[in-house]
């Protein structure tokens, strides 16, 4: 009829040393699966570098890759050809940006209102760069006095052109190799005469 007696005491060290035990299995669990980890880390390490980098191949029966001279390969892939024919479309692959970029930059140049007034002047004095360049040819001058008045005339007909070098381009007979030598020997000309004009009397 009277109260329950009390529970009896934990043993020593129980609760302690289980807890004890729970964590070094815990540690003992975390550790090798750390382990683990490094260990697929490491494996898939070595198997990506050792695998090489090969070009997929042709599609054989069984759905996979067959490479070149395999049993389960293709004929089109053990022929000689195919290695030229794959090099053949990388190349097309690389020059196709190519071309179009440069069909790109011809539009737009061709639109460009530079190039119209520059084609625009080629057709509108070409009768007079074709009388220049005869011109130009049989020009024989007796002295001086003659190429600088020559010169001068011809550079005031092109004076009217938008670009000289881009509309004389077009006419491979313009002989702008004389021109040139012209305007060269009137430049060297008045260099002296104003070499002359600060030498001493």
């Amino acid at each position: 009829g009277g109260p329950p007696p009390p529970p009896p005491p934990p043993p020593p060290g129980g609760a302690g040393a289980k807890r004890g035990v729970s964590g070094s299995s815990k540690d003992t669990s975390h550790v090798s699966k750390s382990w683990e980890v490094i260990k697929m880390y490491q494996t898939l390490q070595r198997s990506s570098s050792n695998t090489p980098l090969l070009p997929k191949r042709a599609k054989g029966k069984s759905g996979g890759t067959s490479a070149p001279g395999a049993p389960g390969a293709s004929p089109a892939a053990n022929s000689p050809g195919s290695a030229s024919a794959a090099a053949g479309e990388g190349a097309g692959d690389v020059a196709a940006p190519v071309d179009a970029q440069r069909g790109v930059m011809q539009e737009l140049a061709g639109k460009s209102a530079f190039m119209k007034q520059v084609e625009a002047d080629r057709q509108r004095m070409a009768p007079m760069i074709t009388d220049l360049a005869v011109q130009i040819t049989a020009f024989q001058p007796l002295d001086m006095v003659q190429v600088e008045v020559f010169v001068a005339e011809v550079e005031r007909r092109l004076a009217l052109l938008c670009d000289e070098g881009m509309v004389l381009k077009t006419f491979s007979s313009f002989p702008e190799k004389r021109l040139e030598a012209m305007r060269e020997a009137v430049a060297r000309k008045r260099e002296l005469q104003k070499l002359t004009t600060t030498m001493d009397p």
